[in-house]
């Protein structure tokens, strides 16, 4: 597994990309469904946490990814 995840670096990296990112749109769509309250906030808020979130997931995800490279580079 470490063999593999070693030489197709850059095709895991977007392939979780893709993943996220069609996880956030998901996610994003349903939120902009659901009726707002009383002052239209709380979707917003919870669409720009949820962009938020998996932005920091895909930089973690990357670097985790890509940590012996960035070993090797430093």
């Amino acid at each position: 597994m470490t063999e593999l995840l070693s030489e197709y670096k850059l095709i895991i990296s977007a392939i979780y990309i893709v993943i996220a990112l069609a996880i956030r749109w998901l996610l994003v769509c349903y939120l902009r469904k659901r009726p707002a309250d009383e002052d239209g906030l709380l979707p917003k808020r919870w669409i720009n946490s949820i962009r938020n979130i998996t932005t920091l997931a895909m930089v973690v995800g990357l670097i985790i990814i890509w940590l012996s490279e960035l070993r090797y580079a430093a």
